[in-house]
């Protein structure tokens, strides 16, 4: 089989156009400890503490957006309910550079996707590496109006982008 040149190219630039779509890379086990209690959820089992000492998170990648302010974005996994291992959260987090609270907020427990799409109740601490959130609701995703109540600190790495 003979390939050209032009396919390669076209290849390498799919590539490079999947590798700059965003998301980032995956959540990588940490030794850095992560803490979020849910309340009033919708779905009872939900509520609870989530905790891990080895929290998985990946690195912060910058995102530029056209026509709006840049954002830095992670995702983090391994938050098991406690009393219930077969119960865990994962997300991702998502604020303006330089600024001090989340622009959004998704998190995931056992599947079902939650959201919000504001900064009320947020804080970016990046002296501490980390992002604390007290009392904020976030909806269902799913075409049900399930809610809950999330209250904790979520770790990030240190070695972000500037602005990060």
């Amino acid at each position: 089989m003979k390939l050209s040149f032009k396919t390669l190219a076209l290849c390498g630039a799919v590539a490079t156009l999947l590798a700059a779509c965003g998301g980032g890379d995956s959540p990588n086990t940490s030794d850095q400890s992560g803490l979020v209690t849910v309340s009033a959820a919708s779905d009872t089992n939900f509520n609870g503490a989530y905790a891990s000492t080895t929290t998985g998170i990946s690195d912060v990648q910058k995102i530029r957006r056209v026509g709006a302010t840049d954002g830095c974005e992670y995702t983090f996994d391994a938050l098991v309910k406690n009393g219930s291992a077969n119960v865990s959260m994962s997300g991702t987090v998502d604020y303006f550079v330089d600024s001090n609270s989340l622009s959004s907020l998704s998190i995931s427990i056992n599947g079902v996707l939650y959201s919000i799409a504001n900064g009320a109740n947020t804080t970016v601490d990046r002296g501490a590496n980390q992002v604390r959130f007290t009392a904020v609701k976030l909806d269902s995703e799913a075409a049900d109006t399930n809610t809950l109540v999330v209250t904790g600190n979520l770790p990030m790495r240190g070695n972000r982008p500037g602005g990060c």
